[in-house]
């Protein structure tokens, strides 16, 4: 099993360590179908890295429909490694099972005390382009499990707001306060 997981560089170290993990990912030893890396590889390159739980394809998402608990903890796991450098994810998408995501998340944000960040799944850049992504994308090819294709063009913060309104007002602003500290730290 695989799952989806956002790494960003924050320095030179961290560029070097991706372009490290891109190579690992495509020796024999860990690609399967395509590119992977695995935890371990990961925290070996770990320096200079930010880390968000991803998408609905994320470790964290997956779980946390089924098994919170196993969401918990892998929350903390990341966390261990990679402390204030690591957040939860929510996106703004009217797709009901990312609603219970994002609600999850949250609650799981708050109890674990680690910041959230709000995005968007951007798979093409406007609205008007869904009929493209899915004529190109998946014209009779793979569609992964768990992926959305709703509301997935570049939203602007108004729009990212406008789909989040069953969040607390204080809660999206600070998903969407992060999106700038996480700027700062890259």
């Amino acid at each position: 099993r695989y799952y989806h997981l956002v790494v960003l560089c924050k320095n030179d170290m961290g560029r070097i360590n991706i372009n490290r993990l891109i190579s690992e990912s495509g020796k024999p030893e860990n690609f399967y179908y395509k590119p992977r890396i695995d935890f371990d590889l990961l925290c070996k390159y770990k320096e200079g890295l930010l880390i968000t739980s991803a998408c609905m394809a994320g470790e964290i998402s997956r779980y946390i429909l089924t098994d919170y608990e196993k969401a918990k903890s892998i929350a903390q796991k990341y966390r261990s490694v990679f402390g204030e450098d690591y957040y939860l994810e929510i996106q703004a998408h009217n797709d009901e099972e990312q609603i219970i995501i994002n609600k999850k998340t949250v609650e799981l944000s708050r109890e674990l005390n680690i910041p959230i960040v709000v995005t968007c799944d951007a798979h093409y850049v406007y609205e008007s382009d869904k009929k493209y992504q899915n004529k190109y994308a998946f014209g009779g090819s793979y569609k992964e499990d768990g992926e959305a294709y709703t509301d997935c063009f570049v939203q602007s913060e108004a729009e990212v707001r406008e789909r989040l309104t069953y969040l607390p007002a204080d809660i999206v602003d600070e998903a969407i306060n992060n999106t700038d500290v996480i700027a700062g730290k890259c």
